[in-house]
């Protein structure tokens, strides 16, 4: 392995993998997410909104992660402290609010797996996902972010095999509604919301970016985390335009066609994969509010907080997480991330495609030498 492409894996890999992993979740994972931002809109209207959102999350992601890295700001505290000075308390009561809807989502989708899959009772896979998640906050950000990294290729592994399979099995159908080109209006409307709350677990992986050393590889590893994103939603779009229209309804999409396929083998990979990643999203977002802790304990007292106290933390925020979890994934998605998304337009993207990058514009000439280095 060489230097650069060693290189390559640690600065811009990493965090790719870290923000698909934590963005992956519940409603992506079990493909109701997807079908209410895309899907619905039509065979085409979904492609172009697809389209739409890989490129506003590259841009978001990219700037972020740059101005993550010439300010220094590797937790979201410190980060929108710089960004929007004595008003960043206005991201942390959102972002607290996104924190507990993710998980709650991701929780209701472990339930409604586990519900689905193996007959059991729901609160069996909400109970076994959060001893899990407290587990690898109890571990560290390091083994963390190792973690999500070779789960990463797992959930990869899994989605190319569903999508082999969907493409084999259902290929005359997709086709039969591609050809249709449906567009239905607010498509583009959707996808800016989708982009908007996608974007918001950027400052809560800040955390996997610190061995970024130049802006050409924080544009890499933005536009690579918006490919790796986005990549599977393409992939789940065309799957699911199998059983479109009537796909739109389902709660657990993912599970109508597989159960359509009739593999159960398929079956049983895919939900061990999922359940994984539903893991790896409360983890992810968890560790993201545990270094806003650290920050403010290291400001305070000079120290961090203990690996109790995150422990502590991650109980508490499951606490809240599991009474909203029983609101179920359809109402959680449809509602909570769309109105959430307006707010972090206000307080995030405009003051960061704004503010920030005037501010990056300001100190480049700085930088000249950091960014040639080979």
């Amino acid at each position: 392995m060489t230097l650069r492409f060693r290189r390559f894996l640690t600065a811009c890999v990493v965090p790719a993998a870290v923000f698909q992993s934590v963005n992956i979740g519940g409603g992506y994972g079990t493909g109701r997410e997807l079908v209410e931002y895309f899907t619905q809109y039509g065979p085409l209207g979904g492609l172009m909104g697809l389209a739409l959102a890989f490129v506003l999350l590259s841009v978001a992601v990219s700037v972020t992660y740059e101005y993550a890295r010439r300010f220094q700001a590797f937790d979201y505290r410190t980060f929108f402290r710089s960004l929007i000075g004595r008003f960043w308390p206005a991201f942390e009561a959102l972002y607290i609010l996104m924190f507990v809807l993710a998980v709650s989502v991701a929780l209701a989708g472990a339930s409604a797996v586990v519900q689905s899959a193996f007959g059991l009772p729901g609160y069996a896979g909400a109970a076994a996902m959060t001893v899990a998640v407290c587990a690898l906050i109890f571990f560290g950000a390091r083994i963390l972010a190792l973690a999500m990294t070779w789960w990463s290729l797992a959930l990869y592994a899994a989605l190319a095999l569903f999508m082999v399979v969907m493409l084999t099995k259902f290929s005359a159908p997709i086709a039969e509604t591609l050809k249709q080109g449906t567009a239905n209006p607010g498509w583009a409307r959707s996808a800016l919301q989708y982009a908007l709350y996608s974007s918001v677990a950027v400052p809560a992986v800040l955390f996997a970016v610190k061995p970024l050393e130049t802006a050409t590889e924080s544009v890499a590893a933005g536009i690579l985390s918006a490919l790796l994103f986005m990549t599977p939603a393409a992939a789940f779009h065309l799957a699911f335009l199998a059983g479109y229209p009537a796909i739109t309804a389902e709660a657990l999409p993912v599970y109508a066609m597989l159960e359509a396929a009739a593999l159960p083998a398929l079956t049983l990979i895919y939900t061990i994969v999922l359940f994984g990643t539903l893991i790896e999203t409360g983890a992810g977002v968890i560790q993201g509010l545990i270094a806003r802790v650290d920050a403010a304990l290291v400001e305070k007292r000079g120290a961090p907080a203990s690996r109790r106290l995150h422990f502590l933390v991650a109980a508490l925020g499951f606490a809240v997480a599991i009474a909203l979890s029983q609101f179920g994934v359809i109402a959680l998605i449809a509602k909570g991330y769309g109105l959430l998304a307006w707010g972090f337009l206000g307080v995030y993207i405009a003051p960061l495609l704004t503010v920030g990058v005037w501010r990056l514009m300001a100190t480049n000439k700085q930088e000249p030498a950091a960014d040639a280095r080979p």
